[in-house]
């Protein structure tokens, strides 16, 4: 049987993480160390400078006070287990484009695929049904290609709606989102008008506009082969 760690960015009690949890439960054994509170847009950034304080829910279900990267870090150091998958998710909004920069549910899925656990991340417009509807048709259309490895990372989103037209392998597109400043007093509040990208199916955003499931392989490592300046 596998042992299948779990996380995600949304917080342990969030709808997402409670429904992938049901979905992954015939895949293997599954340990629940997910962050206390919500902890969207925190990349891979981690919880240094102060202790890490958890509270053990089960055996198996620990509920940490730290970002998503250091909840991989946890599952490690508290369980000295070797696991055999890690999912993230189902996150609440996709991650798409340069957002994969900033999510901590790429973020957590990228850190256990740093210690050498596969993994793969989930999001969806909270139409957490279409996930469950088409769950196994994405872990095997992930399998037949041979996506999970232990050097990257399989990004998984849904499109809107109830249906989906299909499944793609995507590349991640390039957008520029514009922000907008709103100052009051002493307390500045931003909004985000998200911007146009390759309007291609091969690449995330736009096939999941178009109404595919979208599934991009995302490298934790940011130097580009020699190859590359040729």
């Amino acid at each position: 049987m596998k042992n299948i760690l779990l996380v995600n960015d949304d917080g342990y009690d969030s709808e997402g993480i409670i429904v992938l949890e049901r979905l992954i439960l015939k895949l293997g054994h599954v340990f629940k160390f997910a962050p206390k509170e919500h902890m969207s847009g925190k990349g891979m950034s981690l919880s240094l400078f102060s202790p890490i304080y958890y509270e053990k829910i089960s055996e198996d279900h620990y509920k940490i006070d730290a970002t998503p990267t250091s909840c991989i870090d946890v599952a490690i150091g508290l369980t000295k287990m070797k696991f055999d998958l890690c999912f993230s998710g189902i996150n609440s909004g996709p991650n798409l484009a340069q957002d994969t920069l900033y999510s901590g549910t790429l973020g957590a899925a990228l850190e256990a695929n740093i210690n050498h656990i596969p993994s793969i991340a989930f999001s969806c417009f909270e139409n957490y049904a279409l996930v469950e509807k088409y769950f196994d048709a994405v872990m095997q259309f992930i399998d037949e290609r041979h996506l999970l490895n232990k050097v990257c990372t399989v990004n998984v989103n849904f499109p809107k709606g109830e249906e989906v037209k299909g499944i793609l392998l995507t590349k991640v597109a390039s957008r520029e989102d514009i922000y907008h400043p709103h100052i009051q007093g002493e307390v500045i509040r931003f909004s985000r008008d998200i911007g146009s990208v390759q309007k291609e199916l091969t690449y995330d955003q736009h096939a999941i506009e178009e109404g595919y499931i979208s599934i991009s392989v995302i490298l934790p490592s940011y130097t580009l082969d020699e190859s590359a300046y040729r």
